[in-house]
């Protein structure tokens, strides 16, 4: 029978081959978007899916306009997205091989518009899809849309740019461990890290004076960053800074009406340096008193809402709303006039209400007032306290708190006007000595002063000691010009025995006695003409602690030298020490008593320096313990 090739190879093409797009042989895969589309829709669109393998990962990317508010530039934006896939259960997760997204340069120059997708953050954010797709990667701003528009015929042709997608699955899935020797060479001493570096200070106007409400740049973490006037924020995420909660209140509180404030998520901010399977994002806005924590809901006086969908007070949660995320507007609300006796708070999401969140007596309060809060982790944030145009109107009745007078408003605490003004204190002494206690009273006795705790107790639970004199030095190095503190922390020995005995049971926190007799052996007690202007004894007065730390220090060496091994005479290698050697090491010795009798014990393996002796063990005899042969 004859058959028309051509035809057949005709219908052949025309039809579509079974299967889903996989990369090419390169492992790449090219898109084809239409830039001028994207400029005038302002929508985002996503690519075709395409496949690793036949079974492999389902992969897609998405290409959007993001205007920056504050330049109002336009940038093109792409997102990285793993779709659900249908072997996704026989596939490694999370994906962690290294993606590079490029702009190609259609002149061939190779000049191409790439970025790099960090390890840590593949590793975090790309698990199995749980929906029907996974948390994309953003590059909110890949490239500027003038730059592609000044370089039309390089990346631009017909309106179409081309967008590659390049995966190495050469290199391997598991983070690389940096040679030890390599960090110690690069990494920087402390005298030319804090002594011999040029610090930058802050100037003394960095806390401005303004009579309408704005972020508290003196109320909130050190690593929360406020901007663009005060209206905008975002925490420090470099060095593992990703991994803390950052808190802000606003200048001004207020305890009558019925006031609002608004709070827009602008972006989420990636970090290399998150820890696997860690949370990388949160966000809590609300109320709280000017005297509770800047962790918001962990105290009976704050109150938060969670973008999880939770409220928050007292460090207790519920289920409330719904989530939330980036570009989602949350109104926070507190009616302080509709129930007599009561203040009623409650959220709005967009232009979605909620239903009453917390109804507080208002005697609780004890007439202190109520202060917009923030609570963030790796977020972009801009607020709005009625200065800027709102795009969801507020509920009737509610009104901006900076619409309000400036006589009806309460004025948080205020920060210093000068360096002068600042303090700081430096706590010393071993640990368990009591420091922590003698904070923690000190702070709730000034809560005026707002003190800040520079300390690894707000991170792991744990205080530097601080016993070392060059370890104070390079810290105080870093507050030139404050009035520098020291207070000494050193009870009697016998009540510091009690007190590490019960921080051992209270905090499950052991520390080791061979570094107490470290850190008492480097016993330094600071000095006025040291680097302090002041330096106070908590418990015993100088002289006695003077007498204790030389104590200490002697005992520490006398401890040190009974520990130093002794230099013994190298045994023969006779039958007899080899025995003996070996028994004691196995087990084979009976010392319940002043001699050692021996037992037999059968040989399951046996060293090498041992292999050739044990023919000659075979015709002696072994005495067990009644003594018999």
């Amino acid at each position: 029978m004859l058959v028309n090739m051509d035809k057949l190879l005709g219908n052949m093409k025309s039809k579509p081959i079974a299967g889903p797009k996989l990369l090419s042989l390169d492992n790449t895969h090219t898109c084809k978007v239409n830039l001028d589309s994207l400029i005038i829709d302002g929508q985002t669109v996503q690519s075709e899916p395409v496949h690793t393998s036949q079974s492999g990962y389902n992969l897609a990317l998405s290409f959007g306009i993001c205007v920056d508010e504050q330049s109002e530039k336009s940038y093109l934006s792409i997102s990285f997205i793993i779709l659900p896939g249908e072997f996704d259960a026989i596939l490694p997760w999370p994906f962690r091989f290294p993606i590079t997204i490029s702009i190609l340069d259609l002149k061939g120059s190779k000049k191409n518009i790439s970025h790099s997708i960090p390890w840590d953050a593949r590793k975090v954010i790309f698990n199995r899809p749980a929906s029907n797709a996974n948390v994309s990667f953003q590059i909110t701003q890949f490239c500027l849309v003038d730059i592609l528009r000044a370089n039309s015929n390089t990346y631009v042709q017909d309106g179409f740019i081309f967008v590659q997608l390049h995966i190495n699955f050469m290199e391997s899935c598991a983070q690389p461990t940096p040679n030890k020797e390599c960090i110690d060479d690069q990494r920087p001493s402390f005298d030319n890290k804090y002594e011999k570096k040029k610090l930058n200070y802050e100037a003394d106007d960095w806390h401005p004076l303004r009579n309408d409400v704005i972020l508290d740049v003196y109320n909130c973490d050190l690593t929360m960053i406020v901007k663009h006037g005060c209206l905008r924020g975002e925490p420090m995420i470099e060095n593992g800074l990703c991994s803390l909660w950052s808190g802000i209140r606003a200048t001004y509180g207020i305890d009558q009406g019925r006031v609002a404030f608004q709070i827009k998520i602008l972006r989420y901010l990636h970090s290399s340096d998150l820890l696997y399977n860690e949370i990388p994002f949160g966000i809590r806005v609300g109320w709280s008193t000017n005297e509770s924590k800047l962790s918001l809901g962990d105290e009976l006086l704050s109150f938060g809402y969670e973008g999880t969908g939770k409220i928050w007070t007292g460090n207790q949660f519920e289920w409330y709303g719904e989530q939330y995320s980036v570009g989602d507007i949350i109104t926070c609300y507190a009616d302080f006039e509709s129930e007599r006796g009561h203040v009623l708070l409650s959220f709005a999401k967009n232009d979605l209400n909620f239903e009453l969140a917390y109804r507080i007596n208002s005697e609780d309060f004890h007439s202190r007032p109520l202060f917009p809060h923030i609570f963030i982790k790796n977020i972009s944030y801009q607020v709005n306290f009625g200065q800027l145009n709102t795009k969801y109107s507020l509920r009737p009745g509610f009104c901006f708190i900076n619409d309000y007078e400036e006589d009806d408003r309460i004025r948080g605490t205020l920060g210093p006007s000068s360096k002068e003004e600042c303090e700081v204190i430096m706590m010393v002494g071993l640990p368990g000595a009591g420091k922590s206690f003698w904070v923690e009273r000190h702070c709730a006795i000034n809560t005026d002063k707002k003190y800040i705790l520079l300390s690894t107790n707000n991170i792991i639970q744990q205080m530097k000691t601080n016993v070392y004199g060059n370890n104070r030095r390079r810290k105080m190095s870093l507050f030139d010009g404050f009035y520098r503190r020291a207070v000494v922390v050193i009870p009697d020995d016998n009540e510091y025995q009690r007190r590490r005995y019960k921080q051992q049971i209270d905090q499950s926190k052991f520390i080791p006695d061979s570094f107490i007799n470290q850190m008492k052996a480097n016993f330094d007690l600071p000095e006025v003409a040291d680097i302090f202007d002041d330096v106070e004894y908590a418990e015993l007065t100088f002289r006695y602690a003077r007498d204790l730390v030389m104590y200490y220090r002697h005992q520490s060496h006398i401890i040190k030298e009974r520990l130093r091994k002794p230099n013994r005479r190298k045994k023969k290698n006779n039958l007899r020490s080899i025995r003996f050697s070996y028994d004691r090491h196995t087990n084979n010795i009976d010392l319940s008593s002043n001699h050692h009798h021996y037992h037999f014990r059968p040989f399951l393996s046996h060293p090498k320096q041992y292999h050739h002796y044990l023919s000659k063990f075979d015709h002696h005899y072994y005495r067990n313990k009644n003594g018999s042969k």
